[in-house]
């Protein structure tokens, strides 16, 4: 029973945060690709150009934050399989050997946290918005000279 709680209090919380770190992923992607953009065109010993990069940093590492427990998470759930199997789980009652084996079951498939339900929270989402956003960037100077 307590299982099927935690799932749901799961569900909850990424029902709750899903618009809000969708949102937060967009405008921050944005942000970095205009600040790369307007970095480009500042003398490089400037105070823009420094505001700019300090802007920028602070951006990235937000987004490593993001990713980092996001992977966390993962990593996590992943360990917890391997836990309970390893515990000593064949010295209880059978009816808690049963709980034991419904649980491993579930903890098969780990949790991912998502943005949108669709995009993975990882490292491999944080290196997909820099390459996105470099993209992006070669975009608006391809622009810019013709």
């Amino acid at each position: 029973m307590t299982l099927v709680l935690f799932f749901r209090f799961i569900n909850e919380i990424n029902n709750a945060l899903n618009l809000g770190l969708t949102m937060n992923f967009m405008t921050l992607s944005l942000a970095l690709c205009l600040i790369i953009y307007y970095m480009t065109s500042a003398p490089v010993f400037s105070f823009e150009f420094a505001f700019m990069f300090s802007a920028l940093i602070v951006l990235q590492f937000e987004n490593f934050l993001y990713s980092y427990h996001g992977q966390l998470v993962q990593n996590e759930s992943d360990s917890v399989n391997t836990a309970i199997y390893c515990s000593d789980w064949l010295s209880v009652s059978p009816k808690f050997r049963r709980l034991i084996l419904i649980a491993m079951c579930r903890w098969h498939y780990r949790l991912i946290p998502r943005v949108l339900n669709i995009i993975p929270i990882s490292f491999s989402t944080l290196l997909w918005i820099t390459r996105t956003n470099y993209t992006i960037y070669t975009l608006l100077k391809s622009y810019e000279r013709s």
